[in-house]
């Protein structure tokens, strides 16, 4: 997307939120070039839901050893 299209008053008319976005789109990261970042993150949000189940010392071990099997392509779901 051009950056110019931020400026034109019709896109802002049609779109207010478009300074979220254009910021969103400036600050985004690339994700990981990995087979394993999809297991990796259904992975984390299973051990990181819901919040107030979490235990730091057995969760960071838990999302350690989960990572772990992610990354070594042992299943595909938590």
């Amino acid at each position: 997307m051009r950056a110019s299209l931020y400026s034109d008053p019709q896109f802002q008319a049609k779109y207010p939120m478009y300074e979220i976005i254009r910021q969103q789109l400036t600050d985004a990261a690339v994700r990981p070039a990995t087979p394993a970042y999809q297991a990796v993150s259904l992975r984390l949000a299973a051990a990181l839901s819901p919040v107030t189940k979490i235990d730091p010392e057995r969760t960071a071990d838990d999302i350690t050893a989960q990572v772990q099997k992610a990354v070594d392509g042992k299943g595909l779901l938590p």
